[in-house]
């Protein structure tokens, strides 16, 4: 039916944020892992919060993902900073 099982996805999240989340503190490709995540909180949040519960995040629960959302967009703008592993990479 064109359908991803849902177990796949969850899987999928789980991925991403452990291997993703590991790679931010340390700095390490911080903007690709920080642009993948973003997407992630933005399907999190209109495929599972919007569809449960309308656009209001404070009705649906969805506050976490936007939250998470913008503060990966931060991470995109800005990078990891000075004393990351991608800082001492471009050295």
């Amino acid at each position: 039916s064109g359908e991803i099982p849902v177990m796949s996805l969850l899987a999928l999240a789980c991925l991403i944020e452990i291997v993703g989340g590991i790679l931010i503190v340390f700095g390490l490709f911080t903007q690709i892992v920080a642009s993948i995540a973003a997407l992630e909180m933005l399907y999190a949040f209109f495929m599972v919060h919007v569809r449960s519960g309308g656009l209001n995040p404070l009705a649906n629960g969805g506050e976490p993902a936007l939250l998470f959302f913008a503060a990966f967009l931060i991470l995109i703008a800005y990078g990891a900073g000075k004393y990351s592993i991608d800082a001492r990479r471009k050295r």
